[in-house]
């Protein structure tokens, strides 16, 4: 498991972290995405092509721009579509940790 203390985090509820986010990843920096205590990020068995681990909470790398736009039509969410389309230039993955409420954009 990779550690995430030396990512930057974004709290999703400050107007710009979409815009923030998608900078980082477009330089292919990883960077956390801490949603709101009431985001439901759980992917409800939808397929992204990532791992499940359950023992963790974490399902891991899965292809970032599927989930990020999935999450955008789910929840009516513009910036995530924003973030989405950084993560397709950039081939990003993503780690969904529903536990912490975290989105883990990496390489």
């Amino acid at each position: 498991m990779r550690d995430h203390g030396n990512m930057p985090a974004l709290d999703w509820r400050i107007s710009k972290a979409p815009f923030k986010a998608k900078a980082l990843i477009v330089h292919e920096e990883p960077v956390i995405l801490q949603m709101p205590s009431d985001f439901d990020a759980s992917l409800d068995g939808q397929d992204f092509s990532g791992v499940v681990h359950r023992r963790i909470g974490i399902v891991c790398n899965c292809d970032a721009r599927q989930v990020l736009r999935w999450l955008s039509r789910r929840k009516r969410e513009p910036g995530m579509e924003i973030v989405a389309e950084a993560c397709a230039w950039s081939g990003s993955l993503v780690d969904v940790d529903c536990e912490h409420n975290r989105l883990i954009v990496h390489d």
